[in-house]
């Protein structure tokens, strides 16, 4: 553990920083899957945290001694330099973004921030901080990508315009290439293709113009029919390793596209459509599997239908009833922005994010002219945008004035493009309300500083959840080697069943924490009143009192301990807003049959037995129209609820998971009265799997290949298993688990990994091991209940599961039992 002063000299960067600190480092950005590196004074890198292996392939012992601009894209390492001597000399670096390149080639958009700081000899060094930021690259780049496409198709010749779009397209994938067959009118084929400058692929078009039209129309029909390729319901196919398609159909390529196509792991086919008629297609390439996935398709799909179709063709612009399809009109539905379209200055369509901050009525603005609107001031700079947006180029003004219908003034941030269609002229206007910016950025702070203290909470929670599993491993492994007649035995079971509660404890928070499930089998109702009833006594007004009535025989039911203590916790608080004077909150708890005819099913419910949880309050109440509505309106339409229902659509959406429903009785300035009922299901358990007791845990003497990103589950779990005869293999992240499993195939018998270690998803792993051996057999571990294995897309591929903390019979009982199916 590390003290104060320890923590301060990293903050502040003196020179008593030590090796622990730097280790402390390491694993603290590793749990949030950022990139760490420490580098010299020349740049080279002094050690890297187990992310950069993760993320860009390079194994930790042999990136030490790399000159760290060379892991930069060729294009940019010129400046990355420049930014490390700024941050030498003057002590940090803020918020850069480069690319970096992985060891398979793949790009990396990342966002660098660095500090320097002297390490405990007095030697300089430059701390890198780098966060992978290529879904929100690929993201921005997609939407310029979709705005160049809507405003510049009607001034750039079809050539020129097909280029740019193929050119911004494979940047905005960050893939290896993009080529565009436009079909000809004699069936033959003009190929416009962007590559990425680090490759040299300068073969691609010569290759597609030897081989043909015909051997290019039999690769993309085998490839649209292989049955090894992914596919959309719009015709796109992609595959994420092409050695399995050219396994399955090289016989009938030809040879030539063969040695092309092997150049790359992923590869993606879009076909262009005009009226469903296929007039082209879009590839994609790249040099790592698994590159694309079904978003990035659906993607290029959107974007196919704004290419020409034919090279030197006409050009393609929007007709009149574009403007009225989906694709278009979508636009409109934009949140926070104005946005209306002007036709000779006048406004033929505004969405309700104009008219509100106009102050005018939906629909009230067509026919008018936008000058209107304009303050004096800004007529001339109306005009400039105008006038901008006929030659492609994009002008903004900020706090341009516009006047309401109702005479205010407000300051807005505007801009336009323009479109065209049939020989007319359309203009698409932007509007954003200073106002409504400033409290957007104000909301959006907010949102980070939360997000910043639940990251916090978060890993706190997680370092106390590990303390607690060393003590509930090892006291668990103590109970299963004394003798229940031993005089310490009752001791050491106390110690494993008060862990057992804390652990329960911390697993629920990061269940809430996370946004996953925690799922208990036999879970006490009572208890999750209690500890609601306890946290309102110590926080509400004292004019409020808690009183808390239980029934000591309730039934214990299934379901998720975190969203129902969440539940009865919003209503609670729904309470205590109803009483601004003051006033009690009583909890009651009691079992309830429900049969066919029993009026209460009308809320939802079926016959059978519930658990009953009554809340009731003091307050003002509410009128029986609001009651209603709250009733009635659908869980997820939070909108039609009152001052006195906010929050009542959580409640009904975790009740409902749960099979569960509400009932609300009220009367005004009498109080109200709120029934949570939640059905009761039989136990799956039968006892503590800690102390099953009884049958002897069996030895073994298999190979196990332990996966864990913590060490105290690794270490845990590796004396448990070696304790009972298993020979064990640790890894410390699923990189170095594949590079262990491939080596000693032949040896392991069982893979025990944690589904949630970051770094690559576990699909993607468990695809990988099950192409090296179909018969291999996994079982995975988490810190949240089975639910989360049973609602995963890998349930079908895994032999077991044990659930973190481990106890030892648990683990060694599920080991046993998969190792002997």
């Amino acid at each position: 553990m590390m003290n104060i002063e320890e923590l301060t000299s990293i903050k502040t960067g003196s020179n008593d920083a030590s090796e622990v600190s730097e280790k402390f480092y390491e694993e603290l950005y590793s749990k949030a899957d950022i990139l760490y590196f420490v580098l010299d004074e020349s740049f080279k890198i002094v050690t890297g945290n187990i992310v950069t292996e993760e993320i860009l392939g390079y194994e930790r012992s042999k990136i030490a001694g790399k000159n760290f601009p060379d892991l930069v894209i060729e294009g940019q390492r010129d400046s990355i330099k420049k930014d490390l001597k700024i941050c030498a000399e003057r002590g940090y670096l803020k918020d850069r973004e480069y690319k970096l390149q992985g060891i398979n080639n793949n790009k990396i958009a990342v966002l660098i921030n660095g500090l320097t700081v002297k390490d405990k000899n007095g030697t300089t060094r430059i701390r890198l901080f780098i966060k992978d930021i290529t879904l929100q690259y690929k993201l921005k780049k997609q939407r310029d990508l979709v705005l160049f496409t809507s405003s510049t198709s009607n001034y750039l010749d079809s050539k020129e315009f097909n280029k740019e779009i193929i050119n911004r397209l494979q940047k905005s994938l960050i893939c290896s290439g993009v080529q565009f067959f436009s079909r000809k009118s004699d069936d033959s084929y003009v190929i416009i293709e962007r590559w990425d400058p680090s490759l040299s692929l300068s073969i691609a078009t010569d290759t597609f113009r030897k081989v043909g039209t015909e051997e290019i129309e039999r690769f993309i029909q085998e490839f649209q029919t292989s049955i090894v390729c992914e596919r959309t319901k719009y015709g796109s196919v992609w595959i994420e390793n092409i050695d399995d398609f050219i396994e399955e159909n090289g016989q009938d390529l030809d040879q030539r596209i063969q040695n092309f196509i092997r150049n790359f792991k992923s590869v993606s086919i879009t076909p262009v459509l005009v009226k469903g008629i296929e007039k082209g297609y879009i590839l994609a390439y790249n040099t790592i599997e698994e590159a694309f996935d079904e978003d990035e398709i659906v993607f290029i799909e959107s974007i196919s239908s704004g290419l020409v179709k034919e090279s030197g063709g006409a050009e393609v612009s929007y007709s009149e009833n574009k403007f009225n399809n989906s694709d278009l009109l979508s636009v409109f539905h934009v949140p926070y922005i104005g946005i209306c379209m002007l036709e000779d200055g006048k406004i033929i369509k505004a969405n309700k994010w104009m008219c509100s901050f106009l102050n005018a009525n939906e629909g009230s603005l067509e026919g008018r002219n936008l000058i209107e609107f304009i303050d004096n001031e800004f007529h001339s700079a109306i005009k400039q945008i105008s006038a901008s947006a006929n030659t492609g180029e994009f002008v903004s003004v900020d706090d341009l004035i516009v006047i309401t219908d109702n005479g205010d003034q407000k300051k807005v941030k505007v801009t336009a493009t323009q479109l065209s269609a049939n020989g007319t002229v359309k203009e698409l206007w932007y509007f954003v309300s200073r106002e409504e910016r400033e409290r957007i950025q104000r909301t959006l702070l907010q949102a980070r500083k939360m997000e910043s203290l639940g990251m916090l909470a978060g890993g706190i929670i997680h370092d106390f959840n590990n303390q607690l599993a060393c003590i509930l491993g090892f006291s668990s492994m103590l109970s299963e080697e004394i003798s229940p007649d031993n005089p310490y035995y009752d001791d050491i079971r106390q110690i494993t069943v008060t862990a057992e509660k804390a652990t329960e404890l911390t697993s629920r928070l990061m269940a809430h924490t996370q946004g996953t499930s925690y799922i208990v089998d036999d879970l006490d109702v009572n208890q999750l009143v209690k500890e609601v009833a306890g946290i309102l006594s110590r926080t509400l007004e004292k004019s409020i009192s808690i009183r808390a009535q239980m029934s000591p025989e309730l039934d214990k039911i299934k379901g998720d301990a975190s969203k129902i203590q969440q539940a009865i916790l919003q209503v609670a608080l729904n309470a205590r807003d109803a009483m601004t004077d003051g006033g009690k909150i009583i909890f009651k708890t009691r079992n309830l049959f429900l049969g066919q005819d029993n009026p209460w099913l009308k809320y939802g419910g079926k016959p059978g037995k519930y658990i009953q949880i009554e809340i009731t309050d003091t307050g003002r109440g509410m009128s029986k129209d609001i009651k209603e509505k709250l009733l009635k309106s659908p869980s997820s339409d939070p909108s039609k609820e009152s001052d006195k229902g906010m929050g009542i659509s959580i409640v009904k959406e975790i009740l409902e998971e749960h099979g569960g429903f509400l009932s609300i009785f009220s009367q005004q300035q009498k109080g109200t009265v709120v029934k949570i009922h939640l059905p009761v299901k039989k136990s799956e358990k039968t006892n503590n799997p800690a102390f099953d007791g009884g049958e002897e845990l069996i030895l073994g003497k298999e190979t196990v290949l332990l996966v864990d990103g913590e060490k105290v589950f690794r270490e845990t779990a590796r004396k448990m298993l070696t304790r009972y005869g298993y020979k064990v293999i640790s890894a410390e992240s699923k990189a170095e688990a594949l590079a262990i499993y491939k080596k000693y195939i032949n040896r392991i018998d069982l893979i025990i990994m944690d589904m949630f270690m970051p770094g690559m998803e576990i699909e993607k792993i468990i695809n990988v091991i099950k192409k090296m051996n179909r018969k291999v057999k996994i079982i995975t571990t988490s810190e949240t209940a089975k639910e989360t294995l049973d609602n995963s897309r890998i349930k079908e591929f895994i032999s077991g599961y044990v659930q973190k903390p481990f106890q030892v019979r648990p683990l060694l009982t599920e080991v046993r039992s998969v190792l002997n199916a």
